[in-house]
């Protein structure tokens, strides 16, 4: 059985990290721990209310408060606090379906990722490539933030790049994993929904690209600067299957 560790960093989201962490307590195959790192005041009354409303053990869901750090360097800290052999890291205005730690499970590969289901400001399925490869990601990104991830070939790689600030730190690692020899594999029985709202990390990528992504081709010249500025251009939607879905999230 695989040890596997659910991270969430939380700035500025008070208003939905609870229903993150439940997200991950509620799954049919429980995790092995669930790490959370607050970084703001509001969020912090919200952790503490909900840890003190739980009553679960603090070796299963472990809360820990720091000044505010970026995406890339805040993830880090909570692998670094994990003793996972995988981790899952869930933006904390998201949550997993049910059964996502189930099904992502049985799969064996470096990576794991999944479909999406949007939520909030749109309803959509994002159906990402079922074959990603490091050719594909050369020309844009196919696997998902929230995916299921072998820590041993993370550190090998050396974990998110603190430098990507204002975004695209998932695929600047997808692309270094690859590029160290690790592979990735679809699971197509589960998915995690997506928030959209006005003020999301996509949609600041999406007002910016040529800074952002010229930030990965510094990294790796053989990205095509082309292509990605265009999917940008059309708000990332250029590489996904986009199916009007009427479906809710659950309560």
């Amino acid at each position: 059985m695989k040890k596997i560790s659910v991270i969430i960093p939380c700035y500025m989201q008070a208003d939905y990290v609870s229903d993150a962490v439940l997200s991950a307590i509620e799954q049919t195959v429980p995790p092995e721990e669930i790490l959370v790192l607050t970084m703001d005041e509001k969020s912090n009354d919200k952790l503490r209310q909900l840890t003190n409303s739980l009553n679960l053990s603090p070796d299963y869901l472990r809360w820990f408060t720091t000044p505010k750090q970026y995406v890339p360097a805040a993830r880090n800290y909570l692998i670094n606090q994990s003793i996972g052999d995988y981790f899952i890291p869930l933006d904390a205005d998201d949550y997993l379906e049910r059964n996502f730690i189930e099904e992502v499970s049985k799969i064996d590969a470096d990576i794991v990722y999944t479909d999406a289901q949007e939520f909030g400001t749109s309803n959509n399925k994002l159906c990402i490539d079922r074959e990603a490869s490091l050719e594909k990601l050369r020309y844009q990104n196919c696997i998902h933030c929230c995916s299921l991830v072998k820590r041993e070939s993370f550190e090998k790689t050396g974990q998110y790049n603190e430098i990507l600030i204002h975004g695209l730190e998932d695929y600047e690692l997808w692309l270094n994993m690859y590029k160290h020899g690790y592979q990735a594999k679809y699971c197509e029985s589960t998915y995690f929904w997506y928030r959209r709202k006005k003020h999301s990390m996509v949609m600041k990528v999406a007002r910016n690209p040529e800074r952002i992504y010229q930030m990965v081709r510094d990294l790796h010249p053989d990205v095509h600067k082309w292509r990605l500025f265009q999917l940008i251009k059309f708000k990332l939607n250029k590489y996904r299957v986009m199916i009007r879905s009427g479906r809710k999230p659950h309560d």
